[in-house]
């Protein structure tokens, strides 16, 4: 068996810790933190979408923002969401009109998006726009486009034929 150094046998000019406890126990404690926080699951390709969408929407990349939008699968859910996020962040800088104004602008832009989309899906297949909808959007926690437009007062989404014909039949 290997004799594992003692810390006299370590250089004494040596004040790296990390070095004395990989020396003496012969275990990297980096590594071992790495192995122990290591990711239990991969993200998907939309997840990892949704996440630098949703960096674009709070940093006011509303150009990125928009073209990652159109890679995600769930665009109108996903504007939505945008359009409640550019809400909430007028609220936190009220004092600086430029940013106000800025995300008042994208507010707007992504409820016309996904009002438009939801209208356009509507005079396709009144159903299956109505289904859009109730359906429960898993990379977004298993929400609905209907809770979001609600959570969020989005008014042009919820005066949408659509949104009224699923409220009718409910």
């Amino acid at each position: 068996p290997t004799e594992k150094p003692s810390l006299s046998q370590i250089h004494p000019e040596d004040s790296c810790v990390t070095h004395a406890v990989v020396a003496i126990a012969g275990i990297d404690p980096i590594q071992e933190q790495l192995e122990h926080y290591a990711a239990v699951k991969t993200f998907s390709n939309q997840e990892m979408l949704r996440d630098i969408f949703l960096w674009a929407v709070i940093a006011g990349h509303a150009e990125m923002a928009f073209v990652l939008l159109l890679q995600l699968k769930s665009r109108i859910a996903v504007a939505l969401v945008a359009a409640g996020i550019t809400r909430q962040l007028m609220s936190t800088t009220p004092e600086y009109l430029d940013q106000l104004h800025k995300f008042q602008k994208q507010s707007k832009d992504y409820e016309q998006f996904a009002t438009a989309c939801i209208d356009a899906c509507y005079q396709r297949s009144e159903r299956y726009a109505c289904q859009l909808l109730l359906r429960e959007i898993p990379f977004l926690g298993n929400i609905t486009c209907m809770q979001v437009a609600i959570s969020f007062r989005i008014k042009s989404f919820i005066n949408s034929r659509c949104f009224n014909q699923v409220l009718n039949r409910q």
